[in-house]
This record gives C-alpha cells, sequence and structure tokens, in this order.
C-alpha cells in the first residue's frame, strides 16, 4: 500500500525509451484483457522487463484507464487529470486526515518516506508511552492501547529520536517508563539523556511523565519547551529520596517554574521529609500518590492540604488516596466543612474558605481512593461537573 501511494509518477528515463514504454503499456492492456490481477501483472512486468522497469503507481494508473476503456495506447497522461494525484499533492489537512487512522507502525514508516510525511506523521501523535526493557522497547498511545508496537531496544532509540526530532511534534502527553521503576537506576535514564542532548530543539510536550523519581526531572527538564510544559508525573517505586533538596534545585529551572499541574509520591511515611507550602503555591493541580489509611498515618498531611486550600492563590484541584471515611477526612481538614448526604449513603462535601468554595468528593460509597478537592467554578470545574450532584 505504501508503495502505491508514495512511488514516483513517471517511468524510468535514461535507458528506458519511448518504444520501451510502449511495450510495456501494451503489455499491460494484453493481461488486462485476460482478467489478471494487477498485482500478477506488477510481477510479470518485473520478471519480464526487470525490477523499477515502470512504478507501481504508472501501472495502477494505466492498468485502470485499459480496463475501463478510457485510454489507447498512443494516449498520454493529461498532468490536469486528478486521476494522477499522489498523496503527496494533496493539502496538508487532508493528508493530515488520512493519517489520523493509521496505527503507530505505519505512523513510523511514514517517516521513512519523506520528511513532509513524516512531519504530517509526527503531528498526529497527542499522547505516547514509551516502555524500555532490557531488550526491547514498547511504544504505545495511552489513549488507544489497542495502537501498540515493540521493536528491538537499539532499533526502538533510533525509531524515538527520529520522532522527537521532528520539530512539528507537539504531545498532550508522553511518558516514559523503564521496568516498572525509576530510569535513573539503570542505563535508561543515560540513553534518554544522550538522546534528547542531540535534539536540536526542546520537546514540544504538555505533560510529561516519567515514572521515577523527582530528582530524575533535573536531568530532564532542561530539554522539554518550558512555554508548553504544563504538567509533570514522577512517581517513585524505590524508598523516599532527600525531597526537600531535590525541590530547592527544581525551583531554579525555567521548566519548573511554568508547571501548573504536579503528580507525585507524597512522602508522608518518611518524617524527614519537609514540604514547604511555597514550593507549591503555583500549582493549580496536585495529586498525591499512596493511600492515606489514617489520621494517626500522617497527620501532617491533612495540615498541610489545609493550609494550601486557604494560603494559595492558585490551588484549583488535590486528588488524593483515602482509605477512610469522608466525615473523618473532612473532620480532620475543618470542623467547618459540610456534608450533604444522599439517600446511598454517598455524599459530597462543601468547604468555604476566604477567598473561595471548595467541594470534595469519592468515587464510591464503599471506598475513598481517589477523593478529589476541587474549586467550585473553576479552570478544572467542568470536567467535574458531571460527578458533582
Amino acid at each position: 500500500m505504501i508503495r502505491f501511494l508514495f512511488c514516483l509518477p513517471f517511468f524510468k528515463s535514461g535507458s528506458e525509451t519511448g518504444d520501451q514504454e510502449m511495450v510495456i503499456k501494451k503489455f499491460i492492456r494484453k493481461n488486462v484483457k485476460k482478467g489478471t490481477s494487477i498485482e500478477e501483472v506488477d510481477k510479470k512486468i518485473c520478471e519480464k522487463f526487470g525490477d523499477g522497469s515502470i512504478e507501481y503507481r504508472e501501472l495502477d494508473y494505466w492498468y485502470h484507464q485499459f480496463y475501463n476503456g478510457k485510454k489507447g495506447l498512443k494516449d498520454k497522461r493529461n498532468p490536469c487529470d486528478r486521476t494522477s494525484l499522489e498523496l503527496l499533492d494533496l493539502p496538508n489537512e487532508m493528508i493530515h486526515s488520512i493519517v489520523s487512522y493509521l496505527p503507530i507502525p505505519d505512523k513510523f514508516n511514514l517517516q521513512l518516506v519523506s520528511n513532509r510525511l513524516g512531519s504530517l506523521a509526527a503531528m498526529n501523535f497527542d499522547a505516547l508511552t514509551v516502555n524500555i526493557d532490557e531488550n526491547s522497547m514498547t511504544f504505545f498511545n495511552p489513549r488507544k492501547r489497542s495502537e501498540e508496537t515493540v521493536m528491538p531496544i537499539n532499533l526502538g532509540y533510533n525509531q524515538l529520536k527520529m520522532l522527537l526530532s521532528c520539530p512539528e511534534l507537539k504531545l498532550e502527553f508522553l511518558s516514559i517508563e523503564a521496568d516498572n521503576a525509576s530510569i535513573a537506576n539503570g542505563r535508561a535514564l543515560r540513553n534518554i539523556q544522550k538522546l534528547l542532548k542531540s535534539i536540536y530543539h526542546q520537546l514540544r510536550a504538555e505533560h510529561f511523565c516519567s515514572f521515577g523519581f523527582l530528582k530524575d526531572q533535573l536531568s530532564l527538564l532542561p530539554y522539554f519547551n518550558p512555554e508548553v510544559l504544563r504538567g509533570i508525573t514522577a512517581f517513585e517505586f524505590d524508598p523516599p529520596e532527600p525531597f526537600l533538596e531535590t525541590i530547592q534545585e527544581l525551583v531554579k529551572m525555567e521548566q519548573w517554574r511554568q508547571l501548573k499541574v504536579l503528580l507525585f509520591k507524597f512522602q508522608y511515611k518518611n518524617p524527614f521529609v519537609f514540604y514547604p507550602i511555597e514550593y507549591f503555591t503555583q500549582f493549580e493541580v496536585l495529586g498525591l500518590g499512596d493511600v492515606i489509611r489514617s489520621i494517626d498515618d500522617s497527620p501532617e498531611i491533612f495540615a498541610w492540604i489545609r493550609e494550601l486550600i486557604m494560603t494559595s492563590p492558585n490551588i484549583e484541584k488535590i486528588h488524593a488516596g483515602f482509605d477512610m471515611s469522608l466525615r473523618e477526612i473532612c473532620e480532620t481538614l475543618d470542623p467547618a466543612i459540610e456534608i450533604q448526604w444522599d439517600v446511598g449513603h454517598d455524599g459530597l462535601a462543601f468547604w468555604n474558605t476566604p477567598k473561595s468554595k471548595f467541594v470534595i468528593g469519592k468515587n464510591t460509597a464503599e471506598d475513598l481512593h481517589g477523593l478529589t478537592i476541587v474549586k467550585e467554578n473553576g479552570k478544572h470545574w467542568k470536567g467535574y461537573r458531571a460527578y458533582v450532584r
């Protein structure tokens, strides 16, 4: 199919003369009359006249012209004939629409055809997850997991570099995972750094997920365009790191200072970790990993959330995991929070602060994993309205 779309429009020049073109056209017409399929005609031409004696697209044109009785042997192709158009002759908008239906492997193949098609293919990547194993690399769209392709590790790095090197690429979401652990613990991080360093522009991605230590961001964020990057995810899988020292280095970076969304593993079990509020007032959305199972487990978290809600001019939404009752959570956060229960013993809580009103909701009545505190009528309220009853 790719060969059909992208081969050159004319017969080979040079040793191929007009007489040979006529001979090949006669051969095509003869086989059309016999009812031979175009694939079989292509095979016969290669055997009789040699590979490359006629481009497949040219064969396709004359085969169907003879089949429909519209052309004679002495007729010439009309350059204005729309049937002679190739994919590359179409406007970018139309090609972009066609490419959008292709799975990831075919989009990768388009990058090998031409710079223009490679750019248009890159523009069709809106979200990408890259999973790096010891010997292979897996690419998939997290929104369409069925679009998945696996390739050897070296080929994977080459393909990733080709894609990320395209200046037209702009991702809403980019995730780089390595063996479900911090990419700082192996050579994957060094390879990714080397790859990003070889690219002549900063990556345009709105959200970057490393599934590794927060400190990994110190070596990765410099390669992202700070005008585009708005959020990061960093979930550690190993023992906690020196969080405060990492934050103090991150705040020096322009990429970090422009962030509005931060999803990270809140290390409430580590008594040596300190979370100064002033480092978080820039964020609109915070996601706190792990699950808080009791008030005694980490009472500092409740005080931290309360102070952030009360003092931050930007906070709009906090997502956290709690294995506790809604009443316990609200009474600990602020006794003034009002809960409205429904007949199913589910409920919503309303938290009035000096500056704003927040709504606290949970996913199910059985557990509170995924509790969300969201500012009413704020930027992130629209997507939450369907849940609020």
